[in-house]
């Protein structure tokens, strides 16, 4: 198995036309439209997981009914109560499903309620080639199945489930209570739609669909050669109990150029006791320094699904830069994304200062030189009133950042003030929290 779960697909959205449900031998029909590009890598070093099957090139889709009938992989007026895959790990080595990927298109309930209704992700035993025993569940609501809609989320299993022996399961999005009809009015029907794949497009099918009398059907014997996959994949392992989940999968991270300056931006498919992401930079790929902290966004620390982040460096060095970013949980414990370069052609920002943060500071205090300053005369901390609290000559580390404590600071605004060796100087307003 691989140890990083590694894709690139294209996030698609199909408008097709077919006929009722029980006429399963009519065609489909529809066309794509590019949403662009989204990539997952880095899931956890210490487990194997699954790469999504035949990944590479396969669209993301999700296909409405005609007449106002609903979805085809979603709730729809024939009364369908779940949608999602087979699979057949039975040569792999991983013992226990430890997370699922689960893409979503819309999803809401009527008139917006409806949302406490149970929709839920359940692992079924394979062996028999039908769903069997229920082996877990990952317990939901139509609430938090909205939160995600319309992106790819991972949903964490507590604790892991382990595979039948035979590595034979499905995994099922299951929505019994949600309902569709054709009328019009919105506050009469609920909707969720589980992404797939283009229709005939993967050669290997493995979607699977349950109906409204409870019996479950592959969807490429009872459609009729669609040859597509749900967008429902598990990540595997090994082991259970020492393949914690780790707190930050990171998504996508870009540099851009822009002038005198590098734009950098970073997403993150699930967060767990995030605090702060701190962006580091190097000339060598060897040793990094600090360029800025972003706080966590996840509420309470915990965030299912993607969340966008951006930070600019102002200070770019000449010739080719080295990002990465360095993820912090709240005891402590840090996780480095992958690294990235770009070569910067600019003009380099000759400013005595070129950033500092955290402000408001609470403990630490640091400051970014300009490009080529690698030590300085003195730092002046001031009051308002113009009162000095204190001087010193701080160390420069290589990068030109100063780190200093804010001890002996006011509560309130402060004044820091760096001078060179050459008698320039510059102040920079600090608030002390």
């Amino acid at each position: 198995m691989k140890k990083t779960l590694t894709l690139l697909v294209i996030y698609t959205f199909c408008i097709c036309s077919v006929f009722a449900q029980n006429s399963k031998k009519d065609s489909l029909f529809g066309k794509p439209v590019d949403m662009g590009n989204l990539t997952f890598e880095s899931v956890n070093d210490v487990c194997d997981s699954l790469v999504w099957p035949n990944s590479i090139g396969q669209t993301i889709t999700y296909i409405p009914l005609p007449a106002n009938n609903g979805y085809l992989t979603g709730v729809n007026s024939s009364g369908d109560k779940a949608k999602g895959n087979y699979f057949d790990l039975s040569s792999a080595t991983s013992l226990f499903i430890t997370r699922i990927m689960l893409g979503l298109g819309p999803v809401n309930g009527a008139n917006g309620g409806n949302l406490s209704k149970p929709v839920n992700i359940v692992i079924y035993d394979g062996t028999g080639s039908t769903p069997g025993a229920v082996l877990g569940t990952y317990p939901s609501t139509l609430g938090e199945m909205a939160k995600n809609a319309n992106k790819l989320s991972a949903f964490i299993l507590t604790p892991a489930v382990a595979l039948p022996p035979s590595k034979k399961f499905f995994l099922m999005l299951e929505y019994p209570t949600l309902t569709w009809n054709t009328s019009s009015n919105a506050a009469t029907k609920d909707t969720l739609v589980l992404l797939s794949t283009a229709l005939n497009q993967v050669a290997n099918p493995i979607a699977w669909e349950q109906r409204a009398d409870n019996s479950f059907h592959d969807m490429e014997v009872a459609w009729g050669n669609l040859d597509m996959n749900n967008h429902i994949y598990p990540l595997v392992s090994t082991v259970a109990t020492n393949c914690n989940p780790l707190p930050v999968d990171f998504g996508s991270f870009t540099a851009t150029l822009k002038e005198n300056a590098i734009d950098l931006n970073w997403q993150t498919l699930t967060e767990m006791n995030n605090d702060r992401f701190v962006v580091e930079k190097s000339i060598d790929a060897l040793k990094f320094s600090s360029v800025g902290t972003i706080p966590s966004k996840a509420i309470n620390s915990n965030h299912q699904g993607v969340l966008n982040y951006q930070l600019t460096d102002i200070a770019p060095s000449q010739g080719v830069n080295f990002y990465r970013v360095r993820q912090i949980d709240k005891d402590g414990a840090s996780k480095f994304s992958k690294t990235i370069k770009i070569n910067y052609t600019g003009q380099v920002n000759n400013d005595i200062i070129t950033q500092y943060y955290p402000n408001p500071v609470k403990q630490r205090l640091i400051i970014q030189l300009g490009a080529g300053i690698s030590e300085v005369e003195s730092l002046r901390f001031s009051d308002v009133s113009g009162k000095i609290i204190r001087t010193e000559r701080p160390a420069v580390a290589p990068g030109g950042i100063i780190n200093v404590s804010s001890n002996g600071l006011r509560s309130g605004l402060n004044f820091a003030t760096i001078v060179l060796s050459d008698g320039k100087q510059k102040t920079i307003k600090v608030i002390k929290e």
